[in-house]
Order: C-alpha cells, then structure tokens, then sequence
C-alpha cells in the first residue's frame, strides 16, 4: 500500500487474552464501537488507526496510537488495539 507517494509496511504481533485454550473455537468478547478520541497521528500509523476506528467492529475496545505518547521516550510509530477479550496486537510501522 502507497501513502503520500511511499510503501507503507506494518509488523504485527498479537497477544492472547489471558486464560485462552487453542484447542477450544474462540469466543469473541465485544462491547461498544471503539472510538478514535483525540488526534490523530500522520501518516500510516494515523491511517490504519482510522481504519480500525471506522471498522465498526464490536471486539475493539481502543486504540492507543504510539507517536501520540506523552513520554517523549516512548514514541515510535505504530499502534496497540485492545480488544474487550483482553488480547492485544501490536501494529509497528515499518
């Protein structure tokens, strides 16, 4: 995918809900539609922050965009979702 003119490139890692079993079908966990508060950042980490906040989808609880952090320290580019189940994925802009 090209944003303003370049590839845009994302990792992605997951992390389980606590107390998941692989050998039992999953069992989804939603609430409300998360919504995308504040600001939001530029480039592909922004887009794909929109895109999760306008998916609609009940399983998402929020999205916390990296670039946004308040520790200077802390900022890089990419995203967590958390979902109601208690599972995280790490999106890294590449």
């Amino acid at each position: 995918m090209a944003l303003d003119g370049r590839t845009a490139r994302f990792q992605f890692n997951a992390q389980s809900a606590p107390g998941d079993q692989y050998d039992q079908p999953e069992r989804p966990v939603e609430g409300d539609v998360a919504n995308l508060e504040g600001p939001r950042a530029d480039g592909p980490e922004g887009w794909l922050a929109g895109l999760l906040a306008s998916s609609g989808s009940l399983e998402i609880e929020s999205i916390e965009q990296w670039s946004l952090r308040e520790d200077p320290k802390d900022r890089r580019n990419g995203l967590t979702v958390f979902f109601y189940s208690g599972a995280k994925i790490y999106a890294r802009a590449l």
